[in-house]
């Protein structure tokens, strides 16, 4: 799965932030290329789950955005930045170290690991990667409060934001599948 992942992460046409996501790729934690996309099984389509079900998700999430851009006849968003944001969304899906199932907080985790490693790698983190970590830290759209888990995560506000939010909800609807052959093919 993580040669998939990598041949997405080697599309992103802008050489800093190329390398900038394959900088962040090095530090995600090792959980995510072996867990599935949910613990329960409930909220993901069967493609999500077992080993590497977390990967597959991720690129299709991917995928999705990627299409819904495509849709829109104007847009000022940047497709390095929907690569970059999809693929890192839920990269911290059970905290920083494994803890065998998800956090409510994850994308609060995710959002913030990706802002220590920007300010570690940049001199100045640029406002693209600020608008990276918001559209990670509100992925869940209104789905921001739990029953189990104290907290309250953001919501999307504007058009990149919405556009992060809607794909990762499109893709674990349970009737969305991971084409192998597609994603092998890039």
């Amino acid at each position: 799965m993580k040669d998939t992942f990598m041949k997405v992460v080697n599309m992103i046409e802008n050489k800093e932030k190329r390398e900038f996501m394959l900088y962040l790729v090095n530090f995600i934690p090792s959980y995510f290329w072996v867990i599935p996309a949910s613990s329960s099984g409930k909220y993901h389509p069967i493609t999500d789950l077992g080993e590497g079900g977390l990967v597959r998700h991720s690129l299709m999430v991917c995928k999705v955005a990627l299409d819904l851009l495509d849709s829109k006849e104007h847009t000022n968003i940047d497709k390095d930045d929907v690569i970059i944001a999809t693929l890192m969304h839920d990269s911290c899906k059970q905290g920083y170290k494994e803890k065998g199932h998800t956090c409510f907080l994850h994308p609060v985790y995710a959002s913030e690991f990706v802002r220590g490693l920007a300010e570690c790698y940049f001199d100045e983190v640029p406002l693209y990667v600020d608008k990276i970590i918001s559209a990670i830290a509100t992925h869940m759209g209104k789905w921001n409060t739990s029953k189990y888990e104290e907290g309250e995560l953001l919501k999307p506000k504007t058009e990149f934001e919405l556009l992060i939010h809607e794909a990762d909800y499109i893709a674990s609807r349970k009737y969305v599948l991971y084409d192998k052959d597609y994603f092998e093919s890039l």
